[in-house]
């Protein structure tokens, strides 16, 4: 009976070693997924280094707002109305950037060079609109 029991187990098939055992795709998949994980969280969560650019490139930023760390120049006196025909215009908000400045007065998005009510936009600034009206200059701030 060992001589039978000997041809069977040389015709039994061998298991492949090409292929890993399961318990190591598991391994593989955990370690992967621990990872990613890791990854992610230093990218959202470490401190942002500022980089400070060339002073030629810094010019050809877009001002969206400025940063905090650069000392804002201080505001010009609010000049008093005249008691001439009062303007009914409000300015209600100011979108800037070099390009393309907008401004929001009397719930109405504008664009220099476009007009409201009669008066015409001249131009608008990170914190004023410069407007003309009758031939008058007035300037409408922010509140």
């Amino acid at each position: 009976m060992s001589i039978i029991y000997e041809a069977l187990k040389k015709a039994e098939p061998k298991p492949s070693k090409n292929l890993p055992p399961k318990k190591n795709f598991l391994k593989l998949g955990i370690v992967l997924i621990f990872l990613v994980g890791a990854g992610y969280l230093l990218i959202n969560y470490l401190p942002k280094k500022e980089i400070k650019l060339p002073e030629k490139q810094k010019e050809k930023e877009i001002l969206l707002s400025p940063s905090p760390q650069e000392a804002k120049p201080p505001l010009p006196q609010r000049q008093t109305p005249q008691k001439e025909a009062p303007i009914s215009l409000t300015l209600s908000g100011i979108l800037y950037s070099k390009e393309l400045p907008l401004a929001i007065i009397n719930n109405q998005t504008l664009k220099i060079g476009e007009e409201i009510e009669g008066a015409k936009i001249l131009d608008i600034k990170e914190d004023r609109v410069i407007i003309e009206k009758d031939n008058k200059r007035v300037t409408l701030f922010l509140k």
